[in-house]
């Protein structure tokens, strides 16, 4: 993975405000290529290339990710919806040495996702 697509991601994920379907297209075709799928467009009778994967919506499958990325991490997010604005913090650990806290969201899914590219980038940073 490249450290400087990854980065552009992680910017595009701290700025997010609200589940964003382009970013987790973007987030599969970078991190996971092989969950891509092509989807019949009706407006132009195309197949054009989608995933199902909701990333930055859903902390399901944000968890999914981190799981799929690095198998026995652990991973927690607190949400703070009594104060305004509302915001999530995620973190996760024991990823071969790499250990990213305190990383802040706007929804849990979104922090959740920040903290694993993070994590990708400074592994990618000390290999």
């Amino acid at each position: 993975m490249n450290i400087k697509t990854l980065k552009s991601i992680a910017e595009r994920l701290k700025k997010a405000t609200m589940p964003d379907r382009d970013l987790d297209f973007d987030i599969t075709a970078i991190i996971v290529p092989d969950a891509i799928c092509q989807r019949y467009n009706e407006d132009d009778r195309k197949n054009e290339p989608f995933t199902h994967w909701e990333y930055t919506g859903s902390i399901d499958d944000a968890c999914a990710l981190c799981e799929h990325i690095f198998p026995g991490c652990e991973h927690g997010f607190y949400f703070f919806g009594h104060k305004m604005p509302r915001f999530a913090k995620a973190e996760l650990a024991k990823i071969g040495g790499v250990h990213v806290e305190n990383v802040r969201g706007a929804t849990p899914a979104l922090a959740l996702c920040l903290a694993l590219v993070r994590a990708l980038i400074e592994k990618e940073a000390a290999s």
